[in-house]
C-alpha cells in the first residue's frame, strides 16, 4: 500500500525544498525513502497551487517527509517576512528624514533662506516612491501571511479540532534549542 501526501506551497519558496540540483530534495527522498516530486498548479483538479507529492510505502515516513518540507517552507516563509519587515523599517526611516527634510526647507524658505540640496519636486517624488515602496511590502507581508494560512490549512487532514502539530525552525539559539512554533486548528 503506497501512502501519499500533497503539501501546496507557494513557487518562490519551492527552492528551499529543491535545493541547488535538486541535491535537498534527493538527500530528503534516500533519508525518508519516500518518492517527492513537485508539480505544477492544477486549477481544474481544484489545486489552485503547486505542489509536492510525497509517495512512500509507510504512512511513518511520508509523515516525517511531510514535516520535513513543511519546515523547510515555513523557514523560507519567515525569511522573506524578516526581509520584508527590515525593507519597511529602512524605507520608514527614509520616509522620515524627508518628512522632516521637506519641513526644514519649507522652514528656511520662510525665513529667505532656500535649500538647493533637494528641489520640492524632488523631495515630492522621493516621498511618493517611498510611499509606494512601504505599500508593496505591506502587500506582500500580507500575501505571506496568507500563504502561510493556507500552508498551515493544509496540515491537518482530520476533523479534529485538537490537532497540534510542533515545527523546530531556524537555527539553535544559546541553550541548544531551536525555536519551535506550534500550529493549533482553532
Amino acid at each position: 500500500m503506497t501512502h501519499t501526501v500533497l503539501i501546496p506551497f507557494v513557487d518562490r519558496h519551492s527552492s528551499i525544498v529543491i535545493g541547488r540540483a535538486g541535491s535537498t530534495i534527493k538527500q530528503l527522498m534516500r533519508e525518508t525513502g519516500c518518492f517527492i516530486k513537485a508539480e505544477k498548479p492544477n486549477a481544474s483538479a481544484g489545486r489552485p497551487l503547486p505542489f509536492f507529492v510525497v509517495q512512500g510505502p509507510h504512512e511513518k515516513a511520508v509523515n516525517q517527509a511531510t514535516i520535513r518540507i513543511q519546515r523547510l517552507l515555513m523557514t523560507s516563509m519567515m525569511n522573506s517576512m524578516k526581509v520584508y519587515k527590515d525593507e519597511i523599517s529602512e524605507l520608514s526611516e527614509r520616509n522620515q528624514f524627508l518628512v522632516l527634510k521637506v519641513a526644514d526647507d519649507e522652514e528656511n524658505r520662510s525665513d529667505g533662506f532656500t535649500c538647493d540640496s533637494v528641489s520640492s519636486n524632488e523631495t515630492d517624488l522621493l516621498i511618493e516612491t517611498l510611499t509606494r515602496k512601504v505599500t508593496e511590502k505591506d502587500q506582500e507581508i500580507e500575501q505571506l501571511k496568507k500563504e502561510v494560512a493556507e500552508l498551515t490549512d493544509a496540515l491537518y487532514d482530520s476533523d479534529d479540532e485538537n490537532d497540534e502539530i510542533k515545527v523546530d525552525i531556524g537555527p539553535s539559539v544559546e541553550n541548544g534549542k531551536k525555536k519551535q512554533v506550534r500550529f493549533k486548528k482553532v
